[in-house]
């Protein structure tokens, strides 16, 4: 006798979890395609996310110490685009970068901020991929940085002579 019927069992699904390779990461960066022009184009939108990615890139400071210099030159460049001050930097590089620090911004992403430990893994590979397919033009950047930061302070020089 039977009393209680068996039942059958039902696979139990289980979390998808995304490998972190280039073609995920592509797509990942073409999803923030958008939002990156959108911050590009808008005055007041630029401020408010240059603002929220700092203070995020301060916050998690310590996790991002592998890649922290860089990080601080897309800062750098970013900034020097918006206002300007450079343009030898090809359109296609310039939204990778800002949909990179979108990415950046974004808590629930491929790995969400809040996992301990893993949260910002994610964002790291993202900042280290676009770092590495625009190292040319970055490179440029900084050799460009490094020279006007020269010019800038032998004109501080010529100006205390003059005094």
């Amino acid at each position: 006798m039977m009393f209680f019927k068996k039942k059958k069992k039902t696979p139990v699904s289980k979390p998808q979890i995304q490998t972190l390779d280039e073609q995920s990461i592509e797509r990942e960066l073409q999803k923030k395609e958008g939002q990156a022009r959108f911050v590009l184009n808008d005055p007041r939108a630029w401020q408010d996310f240059f603002t929220n990615v700092s203070l995020k890139f301060q916050k998690h400071f310590k996790v991002f110490d592998p890649v922290v210099d860089d990080v601080k030159l897309l800062f750098h460049l970013v900034q020097d685009i918006y206002k300007k001050r450079y343009t030898d930097f090809p359109l296609v590089s310039v939204i990778s970068v800002v949909a990179s620090l979108v990415y950046f911004l974004s808590p629930f992403d491929l790995l969400p901020d809040f996992l301990p430990f893993l949260g910002f893994t994610d964002d790291i590979s993202v900042l280290i991929f676009v770092i590495t397919n625009i190292k040319t033009d970055l490179d440029k950047y900084r050799k460009w940085l490094s020279d006007h930061s020269a010019e800038s302070e032998s004109m501080k020089v010529d100006k205390s002579k003059k005094k």
